[in-house]
């Protein structure tokens, strides 16, 4: 068997841990990736996972000489509905073996070589098939009166210029859902913003929309049920992990900017791009590598919670790893706790060409 194994279900991950453990073994051969979508009272989750080909390697963590580690073929892909990296897909079958943290090791240990292939040629393992969800009816900003409460929080609060907002991203305000998933539950994309997400292609694959509060009240159902409700909400179906937002507007530039959220996106404007969050997917890494970008700007949000905070310099520390021969990495901080929407453009800018 080479090293790089077309014959695996993910031959890339397949490469990067033959070149790190030197010897793989692969379980359940072509077996597919089978999941049930859940709902954890605030959110929909992936909540089992059944099957899927494992490639076996001797665990560094125990000395392990059997070929006991075993990590699925989609360990770090999206999470088929949150489109968070299943960095969980990875155990140790010794039973004395701590390898709860294995997961962490082998993103800081693993070159990702996979990532300088085009992911336009990869095979894609996630499911297909997942139709457009419309989130329901939508208002042009610019056609809203002027004390409307997205108005006032766009334009007033947060500093936006609504007609770009409309014109270069295509945010709308959804006053009406029509979504088969919400019936009974509106506040998941009624009376919010969305923003459409597109592929590097500039094709439509779905829209996240966004509450106006940073922290939305938790809303009570008739039966007296309270239920959490989410900042962010992505169209059912739709892998955050598999995009990055605005990379069709810069995918041809030398520079890139790192941000975690679509506002960011809007602030900074062309050429920046968010992964939803602050991590970046095996397939978000990837379309990074495919783009003529030669510098990174990480601009991620200044925490000032110790724990986020932590996760932040943890995430940044892996891209240099990972992405480190194949970008300049630059990394960014923002003079004050928040993230690149609480400044204005032109300032954000600044601070990113003095870096």
């Amino acid at each position: 068997m080479s090293i790089y194994d077309v014959t695996a279900q993910n031959p890339y991950l397949f490469k990067q841990l033959k070149s790190y453990f030197g010897r793989v073994r692969v379980w359940n051969r072509g077996q597919g990736f089978e999941y049930e979508e859940g709902w954890d009272g605030s959110r929909p989750i992936c909540a089992k996972t059944r099957g899927g080909e494992e490639y076996a390697v001797c665990c560094p963590r125990c000395g392990d000489k059997r070929f006991r580690l075993h990590i699925n073929h989609m360990w770090n892909e999206p999470d088929p509905v949150t489109g968070y990296p299943m960095r969980h897909l990875i155990r140790c079958w010794n039973e004395e073996c701590d390898w709860s943290d294995l997961s962490d090791e082998l993103l800081m240990h693993t070159p990702d070589q996979g990532a300088h292939e085009s992911p336009m040629a990869m095979p894609s393992r996630m499911s297909k098939g997942k139709s457009y969800l419309s989130p329901g009816k939508l208002a042009k900003l610019t056609e809203l009166e002027d004390d409307h409460e997205v108005v006032v929080y766009l334009r007033d609060q947060r500093g936006f210029d609504l007609e770009e907002l409309e014109r270069v991203w295509g945010v709308k305000f959804c006053y009406r859902t029509s979504h088969p998933r919400t019936e009974g539950l509106t506040w998941f994309t009624q009376d919010r913003i969305v923003l459409p997400v597109k592929d590097v292609d500039g094709k439509v694959v779905g829209w996240q929309s966004r509450h106006l509060d940073d922290q939305p009240k938790k809303k009570v159902l008739a039966n007296g049920e309270k239920i959490g409700i989410p900042k962010y909400y992505t169209m059912p179906g739709m892998s955050k992990g598999a995009h990055l937002y605005g990379l069709y507007k810069c995918h041809q530039s030398k520079q890139l900017v790192i941000v975690e959220g679509a506002t960011d996106v809007w602030c900074v404007g062309p050429p920046a791009v968010c992964p939803f969050g602050c991590t970046l997917s095996l397939f978000q890494e990837r379309l990074l590598c495919a783009t003529e970008a030669e510098d990174l700007y990480l601009v991620f949000d200044r925490e000032s919670d110790e724990e986020k905070a932590k996760k932040i310099d943890k995430e940044v520390t892996r891209i240099r790893k990972v992405l480190g021969e194949r970008f300049r990495i630059h990394e960014v901080t923002l003079p004050e706790a928040g993230d690149p929407a609480d400044y204005d453009r032109d300032y954000v800018r600044q601070i990113i060409d003095s870096f």
